[in-house]
């Protein structure tokens, strides 16, 4: 069964696709193509919509967990250095307190940068370590600082985006996140962690010095801005349960079938997974490219761990519906993100276009080329 089916019109959805010979695409191939009904823009407009309404109402779900605007505004305003402020750090030697001129710990420190360095040391496989550590200061987000003090260049910019989707993935807990992986062995601390990333988030969100929505949009030969977090988690989650919910229709998408070449050869693999569409949809979402921290989460998933890639030509040899317990944490976890995503950029005052981002994902997977009328 698909994933939300009961909020999600995935019957509806399915109806207007099938697995076969498609004698209007160059060359002929057997892949899932739209059926070009009469209402077939209707079904897919009503599905956009229940889409775009379901997550946004997680998120205003999720938001409620966290304390109002305000608490946050009120916080930003002093948030400006990466530094604990020397009063801080001064007290009564009678007290208990640290004596004054104490430097502060390396904890104190890394509490108040945009991420800690466990994060960054954490993910070697993507643009984090290879940029300026000056990403973790505060001061260097800061809009009004002088240039020296500042993010400049490809290279940070690309790094500002990573830092970002990395904590919108701790925030949801989702393989690997460190969140997740603590969890496991302590839920309390794995939450401790999740929360913090949250808190980041809002803070940057509604930091008056700050603009995170610049992120969103980043183009530099190709795409690598922050709005790759939900365009990538929309198209795993439309063609996972799209062909779930052609199956249970009666489609044989998900049937096995005997490799005839190649190092699989012999080797059982379910239809789809001969698709070009399916080959395509795993390349933008489990590749490597520049600012590509949004591929962890699926490349742990398809591919067994966050330091592999997928490249064009390869064999997919994951079964993922031979382990439906697992697809389905897979898919819990993806919904997670889309919702944090959601959350933190309505709070930075932006709009996360999900009807338009939905529309962009079925063209890009099944060549649905027209604009549906919302």
């Amino acid at each position: 069964m698909a994933h939300q089916t009961h909020a999600l019109p995935w019957t509806t959805l399915a109806s207007n696709f099938k697995y076969n010979i498609s004698y209007h695409s160059h060359p002929q191939l057997l892949d899932i193509h739209p059926q070009k009904k009469p209402n077939q823009a209707k079904d897919l407009a009503y599905f956009c919509k229940a889409f775009a309404k379901q997550i946004h109402d997680f998120g205003v779900t999720e938001r409620a967990k966290y304390p109002p605007v305000d608490h946050y505004k009120k916080r930003a305003s002093s948030w400006v250095k990466s530094e604990v402020p020397a009063s801080e750090t001064e007290g009564n030697g009678n007290s208990g307190k640290p004596g004054k001129g104490r430097k502060a710990s390396k904890e104190e420190i890394e509490t108040r940068k945009v991420i800690p360095t466990r994060l960054i040391k954490r993910y070697p496989y993507v643009s984090l370590p290879h940029c300026d550590r000056r990403g973790q200061n505060v001061q260097s987000w800061l809009l009004d600082m002088p240039p020296e003090h500042k993010f400049v260049g490809y290279g940070n910019w690309i790094q500002a985006g990573e830092i970002i989707k990395i904590l919108m993935m701790e925030a949801s807990s989702a393989p690997p996140a460190l969140s997740a992986e603590t969890a496991k062995g302590d839920a309390a601390d794995g939450e401790s962690l999740k929360v913090e990333a949250m808190e980041t988030l809002l803070l940057m969100a509604n930091h008056p010095r700050m603009k995170i929505l610049e992120l969103k949009n980043m183009h530099h030969g190709h795409h690598f801005g922050v709005s790759r977090v939900a365009e990538e988690a929309i198209k795993v989650y439309i063609y996972l349960n799209l062909i779930i919910a052609m199956r249970d229709g009666g489609s044989d998408v998900c049937d096995s079938v005997d490799t005839a070449e190649g190092e699989n050869e012999g080797k059982q693999k379910r239809k789809f997974m001969g698709c070009e569409s399916y080959e395509g949809m795993l390349r933008n979402v489990a590749g490597s490219y520049d600012g590509d921290a949004q591929t962890l989460v699926h490349r742990v998933f398809f591919l067994g761990g966050p330091a592999e890639s997928y490249w064009w030509g390869q064999t997919s040899s994951r079964d993922v519906l031979g382990d439906l317990e697992g697809l389905r944490e897979y898919l819990k976890g993806i919904w997670r993100v889309m919702v944090i995503y959601d959350v933190i950029i309505r709070e930075a005052g932006g709009d996360p276009t999900w009807e338009k981002e939905y529309e962009w994902a079925f063209n890009a997977m099944f060549g649905v080329r027209y604009e549906m009328d919302y």
